[in-house]
């Protein structure tokens, strides 16, 4: 016999059952009751929002930022996405929180033509590959 107690090892949790997938979902039908921010970057989602789409992005109190999707980050809660455009001359990127309580509205302004062959756009980064000012194309 041991003088220390032994107890047995805990039974892992199934991946859903998991406290912290838990609570995150529980946040999630918090901040999006309506369930269309999870559908419009779904990867299931033909009309998804793509990586070289121009979007719309509108906030609580701001003026609405349009701009081409860089890069989409999924990871569930901390879903994001990068928009880039050029004001004033000057190149500007914004990461924008999928899930953050001031966005109000996303809309696909234009559709790519074709798919991007790659998920991350750096490369429009470079002088001459720049979209330009998306605004005024519009």
């Amino acid at each position: 016999k041991s003088l220390v107690p032994v107890k047995p090892i805990p039974k892992r949790l199934p991946k859903h059952a998991h406290p912290l997938n838990l609570v995150e979902e529980k946040n999630m039908t918090q901040l999006d009751p309506d369930n269309w921010k999870r559908t419009i970057f779904s990867r299931k989602n033909e009309n998804a929002v793509r990586v070289k789409d121009i979007v719309r992005v509108s906030f609580a109190d701001e003026t609405p930022i349009v701009g081409a999707v860089m890069a989409i980050y999924r990871r569930g809660m901390s879903t994001t996405f990068r928009l880039r455009n050029r004001y004033t001359k000057i190149g500007t990127e914004m990461k924008i929180p999928l899930f953050s309580p001031l966005l109000k509205q996303i809309d696909v302004v234009q559709r790519s033509p074709k798919p991007a062959k790659l998920n991350k756009l750096f490369y429009l980064r470079h002088p001459k590959l720049d979209l330009g000012d998306v605004e005024g194309k519009l």
